[in-house]
């Protein structure tokens, strides 16, 4: 996530301080219901239905369950931070107009 952020700092002119810094911030009350979410998410795009553990404890049984579980929860983190992003951006494009508009600024989207 930091060199995410610091990489997209430099064409936005963004400070990369406070990028870096914003990336570290986390809360971890949340960090399990948002997983599980984006988990159930992933298994539905999937078409998985499948117990969170696997019944027998063998290697491979394992290490399948670790893969689908990995492929899963990606897919979900991604589809959900995808639609969150469009989401944001949309309403982010419009208070921004609306803050312009109320001062009778340009509207100036690129600099």
């Amino acid at each position: 996530q930091t060199l995410i952020a610091l990489g997209l700092c430099v064409p936005l002119r963004g400070n990369k301080l406070a990028a870096a810094a914003a990336t570290w911030i986390s809360n971890p009350f949340t960090y399990v219901p948002i997983y599980l979410f984006n988990l159930q998410i992933g298994q539905w795009l999937l078409g998985l239905d499948q117990p969170l553990m696997p019944q027998e404890l063998d290697y491979r049984n394992w290490a399948a369950w670790g893969q689908e579980m990995i492929i899963s929860l990606l897919l979900g983190c991604t589809v959900m931070g995808l639609i969150t992003a469009v989401i944001c951006y949309f309403l982010g494009l419009w208070f921004v107009r609306r803050i312009r508009h109320q001062r009778g600024d340009q509207l100036v989207l690129w600099p």
